[in-house]
């Protein structure tokens, strides 16, 4: 006959809280990971701005996705699934350029050098 439930369970429980410690550290690497990328895309973003480029680029952004999409395949991650969050930080990401082209905007216009004090 099988083990108490509840003995099982507290066998687990070393294990499963190893496991979901090893998640959160792999949780703060991926949000560290997505704050450099946003960073990263608000210098595009004010580089876009000074060549007079539109913030999306819809082959480039197809590449990137297809891209991660093959890497995901390559460690038995699920494509679609990678597809499906790569799309979501491709948006997060045109937000990181229009806001560093609206802040930059604004950082240099008369009204907001009036405002602040700035010369």
């Amino acid at each position: 006959m099988n083990a108490h439930p509840i003995a099982l369970h507290r066998e687990e429980i070393p294990t499963l809280t190893a496991l979901r410690a090893a998640i959160e550290a792999v949780d703060t690497a991926i949000v560290h990971a997505i704050g450099e990328r946003l960073a990263l895309a608000r210098q595009v973003g004010r580089m876009k701005a000074e060549a007079a480029q539109p913030i999306t680029d819809p082959a480039r952004e197809a590449a990137v996705v297809a891209r991660a999409a093959r890497l995901a395949q390559t460690v038995g991650v699920p494509d679609e699934d990678i597809r499906a969050l790569y799309w979501r930080l491709i948006a997060c990401s045109r937000r990181a350029q229009l806001d560093s082209q609206l802040n930059s905007q604004l950082d240099t216009s008369p009204t907001r050098l009036l405002v602040d004090g700035r010369d």
